[in-house]
Parts: C-alpha cells; sequence; structure tokens
C-alpha cells in the first residue's frame, strides 16, 4: 500500500496530496497506514495547524522530529514556515530527507540531537519502534547504542541567527535537558512550545505520583515545573468535546506551553482543525468502499 494521503491545505480549502515514502522502514508510516493522520498524532497535528496559523511566515523547530511527519504537515499547510527539524537516528533523517524531497517541502534538517550540552551523547535504540529512541538514562531498555551529535537550543538559536516562533519537542524522556540546554531561548524570546510530557509507567513513579496527586513521570514534571517557573502556562491537547466516540482518545500525551497565558481563542480554532481532519478521514473511507467503476 502506497503511503500518500489527503491533507489540508488551510481551512476551508481544497486538500493536498503528501506522500510519506521513504527508505527505511518507519514505525510512524505503518501506523498512519493503519489509523491514518486523524488515528496517529491527529490532535497533535490540529494544535500545531492552529498554532503555526497565528504566524505563518514564522519559524517552527521540530525536536524529534523523526520522519518529520509535523514538519511535512505545516510546511504543507504553511508554505513560507521556516522549518527547522532535529533528529540524530540516521535512518529516520533518511526518510525525512526523502519526504521533504518528494513532496518538495523546504525543510531544513539537522541530524542532531537536542540537549544540555554541545558534544556526543549515547542514544539507545528501542527495542519497541524507530520512534521510541531516547537519549534518556532512564530508557535503560534497548539493542543497542550509537554515539550521536548533540547540541542545545540556545547554541542553535546563535548559530543558526534565527529565533523560533513555535517548537514541538518529543524526545523520549529528555525533555528536561532539553529545556535546560534551551533557558535563555525560552525566557528572552518566549516561543510557544508543544511538548510530550509522559504518564507515569513504572510501579515506583506511579505510587510517587499517587501521593502528589499527579500522573506524569518524573522527568514529565519536572519539565512542567520548569515552564511554570518560567511564566509559562500549560494547556493539555485534547479532544474537542463535540466529537463521536468514532474519533480519537480523549487526551493526548502532549501539552502546549503558552508564554503569555492560554489564548481563549485557541479552542475554536483548533476544533476547525480537528474537524477538517475529520472529513479528509471521511472522504477516505468513502473512496474505499465505492466500488471500481471499470473506468
Amino acid at each position: 500500500m502506497d503511503a500518500v494521503f489527503d491533507v489540508p491545505t488551510s481551512l476551508g480549502a481544497p486538500s493536498a496530496r503528501l506522500t510519506l515514502e521513504g527508505p527505511h522502514p518507519s514505525y510512524v508510516r505503518t501506523s498512519i497506514l493503519r489509523r491514518g493522520i486523524l488515528g496517529y498524532g491527529g490532535f497533535t497535528a490540529a494544535a500545531l495547524y492552529a498554532l503555526a496559523g497565528r504566524k505563518p511566515r514564522g519559524t517552527f523547530f521540530d525536536i524529534g522530529a523523526n520522519i518529520g511527519l509535523y514538519s511535512a504537515l505545516l510546511g504543507t499547510s504553511f508554505p513560507h514556515l521556516n522549518i527547522h527539524a532535529f533528529e540524530p537516528f540516521p535512518d529516520s533523517c533518511d526518510n525525512l530527507e526523502a519526504i521533504a524531497a518528494a513532496n518538495g517541502l523546504d525543510i531544513t534538517l539537522h541530524r542532531c540531537a537536542i540537549s544540555d550540552a554541545i558534544g556526543t551523547a549515547s542514544l539507545t535504540i528501542s527495542a519497541q519502534s524507530d520512534a521510541s529512541h531516547s537519549l534518556s538514562t532512564r530508557r535503560n531498555s534497548g539493542t543497542g547504542n550509537i554515539e550521536v551529535p548533540t547540541t542545545t537550543l540556545d547554541a542553535l538559536v546563535r548559530e543558526l541567527g534565527v529565533i523560533p516562533d513555535l517548537i514541538k519537542v518529543d524526545v523520549e524522556r529528555h525533555e528536561p535537558a532539553v529545556v535546560r540546554g534551551g533557558i535563555r531561548t525560552l525566557t528572552e524570546h518566549r516561543p510557544i512550545v508543544v511538548i510530550e510530557l509522559l504518564g507515569s509507567r513504572s510501579e515506583a513513579d506511579k505510587a510517587l505520583s499517587t501521593r502528589k496527586g499527579a500522573t506524569l513521570n518524573p522527568e514529565a514534571r519536572e519539565t512542567r515545573q520548569a515552564f511554570v517557573q518560567m511564566g509559562y502556562a500549560p494547556q493539555r491537547i485534547k479532544r474537542p468535546a463535540h466529537l463521536d466516540d468514532t474519533v480519537g482518545k480523549g487526551t493526548s500525551h502532549d501539552f502546549i506551553m503558552w508564554p503569555d497565558g492560554i489564548d481563549p481563542e485557541f479552542d475554536a480554532t483548533y476544533a476547525r482543525w480537528v474537524d477538517t481532519l475529520v472529513e479528509l478521514r471521511n472522504d477516505a473511507r468513502t473512496q474505499r468502499q465505492e466500488p471500481d467503476s471499470g473506468i
């Protein structure tokens, strides 16, 4: 099956075709083939669409880009967005480059991990999927390790000479290091950040979370607290209340960190982008069910 999907160009506009084909196997691509874009990260995609639309000629940093799904989606809808994608795993980088080229997208790829130091670090290769590789020392199970280059968010802003308006972070429990390495950027330039904060999994984490009245793992709690201390307001990305039970789960693991307080107009725009993804999903299902006319 070809990994080609209908994706939004803008609200109320015709859709575009996006191919996610690449030279290496990909958990993200396989998941989207099975569940569609709405079923894999659809709520986060809708949130990023809504946020990028606030400044469509701004700069987007995709930290932990994997095959570049969100970079490709935003690049298709906002062709003037300045997109920088950061990914340390070589196979995922190759896939990202192939996807950008196949779709004619201007995405600047940086083959490195974002952390709290400039140098190299050991990336644990997950036995679960290529979407779960991590620099976190708590992710100590895997099939092996590779050395990857690292840099910091603050160093990147200095070296590239660009300031991100919107940042997405998904680095499998290494989020505290990303924040530590970007304190100056976050406090001085105040970008909006969409960041994954995973829930507790181990029994020890769950016990601690229960006592503290939280459900986040230790790295996620540390990350959330760091943003709060910098004056950011967290908002969890949730399933819009008007949707029926056939659309997605109740919440995601991703949060929006608002630098100037939660935007009261965001929810309505976000819901419209979700509805757009639902419509594309329904259209795709209808096309698959239509009999071949033989023409």
